[in-house]
């Protein structure tokens, strides 16, 4: 199962250096934290260094996903993604809250990358309320927080029929992670990219080589 190295917020040329490094070890995406958590609308705001930096670096074969973790109003959100969209983000995760659906359809209207819904929702019907009111193109949910695999199983069938992307989302390095790693595996429609926390560890969850993990057929 393939999987992706999130890449915390640092200074662009960190950021691109350790990108280039995970590249040259075997991963073919990456996840980076962009923005600031300094405060909403805060500045300096390095993203665009940062994605440009990381995406020199590690050139265009690479999957680039991007993380703001909620930093932006919808007026910065879609000036930013308009930047952003020549740098081919295959998606961006909290742009703006996520509590904020109609933010979130205002963002989702005005780019081209596919922005992505679900990390800290539990329920699913605010899943089906975001798809409809054009609000996300891939549905993210955490397993551990959206009800297990089941609720995960029904908010999949409720994107294929909706033709919205589907791919959990995981929180933590080690319970949180084995059942997103079992709902990928599970979902016939996921998108196969898991999260490699840094300085994760695999026990109990198969054998991790860089870029990928293969997951043991062992009870456990």
């Amino acid at each position: 199962m393939r999987v992706y190295l999130t890449i915390a917020r640092d200074t662009p040329p960190a950021q691109a250096n350790l990108a280039a490094q995970a590249v040259e070890a075997g991963f073919t995406a990456l996840k980076l934290q962009v923005s600031t958590r300094q405060g909403f609308d805060a500045r300096p705001d390095t993203t665009l260094d940062g994605v440009r930096a990381v995406r020199a670096a590690v050139g265009d074969g690479v999957d680039l996903l991007l993380d703001a973790n909620s930093a932006w109003s919808a007026p910065s959100a879609v000036r930013m993604c308009q930047a952003l969209e020549p740098f081919n983000v295959l998606h961006l995760e909290q742009p703006v809250p996520e509590r904020d659906l109609d933010a979130l359809a205002y963002v989702n209207h005005h780019t081209s990358i596919p922005i992505t819904f679900g990390e800290e929702d539990f329920s699913l019907w605010r899943y089906k309320d975001a798809i409809v009111r054009g609000a996300c193109e891939v549905v993210q949910p955490d397993p551990i927080k959206a009800g297990g695999l089941l609720t995960c199983q029904k908010v999949a069938h409720l994107a294929e029929a909706f033709s919205k992307a589907f791919t959990p989302h995981d929180t933590s390095p080690d319970y949180s992670y084995t059942v997103t790693v079992l709902a990928q595996l599970l979902l016939e429609r996921c998108l196969r990219q898991g999260h490699f926390p840094p300085g994760g560890s695999c026990r109990h969850k198969g054998r991790c080589d860089l870029g990928g993990l293969n997951p043991v057929n062992n009870p456990g």
